[in-house]
């Protein structure tokens, strides 16, 4: 009977430390999942179709081909690529409905009157699925007259960002971040928003990369 019960009583504490050892497990895998970063970006290269032959400019500053500079990528995609490739985080493009104009001047004149009107743009995907399970959002993004997107802003709005950490990232030609960091924190209140690093829309793709790459890993 002895040995009986010592037997039940050892089943009983390994079933007890197999069921504790689960439960850390699963706190665990549920803390990694947490931590899960996304990248999320707005290329207006990515909104218009082909770019081929098209310059840099003033609003579609690192999001396009540049012909100056000889790049076939925008900045905004090294940058989005680099942060993807280097942290395993999730990716998430912002697209407008209505494309814009392969045209320099009627894209800048739309972008303005977006801008000024506050246009509730329509977007392919309005809303991030499971963005709950993201901590860390790096958000990529052009200055366009000197402040966000008009995409970019109803897209902050359709989307709860509280809680997370919302690491900012841009393009522009001479403006930095403009208003965005600020602009962004008016959007999302409940975030905690950092600005990471704006670069000069007509860089090299190398020295773009290699900055990134820098950033990310002093601040990993």
């Amino acid at each position: 009977m002895m040995v009986h019960n010592k037997i039940i009583k050892t089943v009983a504490i390994f079933l007890s430390l197999c069921m504790m050892f689960l439960s850390l497990t699963d706190q665990v895998e549920a803390k990694s999942k947490g931590k899960k970063p996304i990248v999320i970006s707005f290329d207006h290269r990515r909104n218009i179709g082909s770019t081929k032959g098209m310059s840099t400019d003033a609003v579609s500053s690192a999001t396009i081909y540049s012909g100056a500079t000889g790049e076939k990528k925008s900045t905004i995609e090294v940058i989005r690529s680099t942060i993807k490739s280097g942290t395993g985080a999730a990716n998430f493009n912002i697209k407008v409905k209505k494309t814009y104009s392969k045209n320099y001047r009627k894209t800048v004149n739309r972008a303005r009157k977006e801008i000024d009107n506050d246009t509730q743009v329509k977007l392919v995907k309005k809303k991030v699925s499971g963005l709950k399970k993201y901590d860390t959002v790096y958000l990529v993004i052009p200055v366009w007259h000197a402040t966000l997107p008009q995409p970019v802003k109803v897209f902050l709005k359709a989307n709860d960002f509280s809680g997370k950490k919302i690491y900012v990232f841009g393009s522009h030609l001479g403006s930095g971040f403009g208003e965005n960091v600020e602009k962004i924190k008016e959007l999302c209140p409940d975030a905690k928003v950092i600005a990471g690093k704006a670069y000069e829309g007509d860089a090299k793709n190398k020295s773009v990369k290699k900055s990134v790459k820098k950033w990310l890993k002093a601040n990993s």
